[in-house]
């Protein structure tokens, strides 16, 4: 009943900041950010896992003289309260996981639909705030995945998020022309989808991107395919001339993402 409790009580913060805070975005940086206080928390009390029993034992004279370092980042619990706080992270139960992973995805969803209703005039659209509620998205990402509380869902909304994000930046820039906005999507994403090949070639890029990694920058490529066709039927120019644009782009796209498929599943990737 306790993690109930704390999800009902965030949930509750939650609202009353959405109820007393009559901007959204200001209220979506907020609630974001209390997030990732309480993600960064959590974070914390995790490296605060005691050395076991079992641990201590394997400790042998020999790694002691070799000045092998025995606890590493491990801390030993400097109060009752501390050790209360670790045993409730510890044993969350994994539907209260979730509940956490989803309230992050739910604030960048209302953040999406509020500036994509408002997109056409940029009314009401505070960017400052908007950029904070992504980077905290982002960050708040980060954060699940160093205590493992993030899932398959969260790892692909961060692709989606980052590539919105781009293309808000691009409105932004552009000043709202859609032409524009469209071109430089399509150039973008062609080139995204052809460092597939070459990507897991950088030693840094390497460490880091795992073949599910790969299979999300697929899908967002897909995803952002499909806006890019929306922006370009969305212009000025003539019908006939925009479909002949269509069907060459997304022909292109459609032969990089599906050979990029294939390399993918020859090539050994972590």
């Amino acid at each position: 009943m306790r993690y109930k409790l704390a999800v009902l009580t965030l949930g509750s913060v939650f609202l009353v900041i959405f109820d007393q805070i009559k901007n959204v975005y200001i209220a979506l940086s907020v609630n974001t950010l209390i997030l990732t206080g309480l993600f960064y928390i959590i974070s914390k009390i995790f490296k605060l896992t005691p050395v076991s029993d079992e641990k201590k034992k394997e400790i042998s004279v020999r790694r002691i003289l070799a000045g092998e370092r025995i606890t590493k980042v491990k801390k030993q619990f400097r109060s009752p309260l501390l050790e209360r706080l670790y045993g409730f992270v510890e044993t969350m139960p994994g539907a209260t996981k979730q509940i956490l992973e989803l309230f992050n995805i739910a604030l960048i969803f209302i953040l999406i639909i509020t500036y994509v209703t408002n997109i056409s005039t940029f009314l009401g659209v505070s960017h400052l705030f908007y950029r904070i509620v992504i980077v905290a998205f982002v960050a708040n990402v980060m954060l699940l995945k160093r205590v493992g509380y993030n899932s398959i869902i969260q790892n692909l909304v961060v692709f989606l998020v980052i590539n919105f994000a781009i293309y808000v930046s691009l409105f932004s820039y552009f000043n709202g022309d859609v032409g524009a906005v469209a071109t430089r999507g399509i150039i973008r994403n062609i080139r995204s989808a052809g460092m597939i090949f070459y990507a897991h070639r950088v030693p840094m890029l390497a460490k880091i991107f795992s073949r599910t990694d790969y299979i999300y920058r697929i899908i967002a490529c897909i995803a952002a395919m499909a806006v890019n066709v929306i922006l370009m039927i969305s212009t000025q120019l003539p019908g006939e001339l925009i479909f002949f644009l269509v069907l060459v782009y997304v022909g292109l796209q459609s032969m990089i993402i599906f050979y990029a498929s294939k390399y993918l599943s020859k090539i050994q990737i972590d």
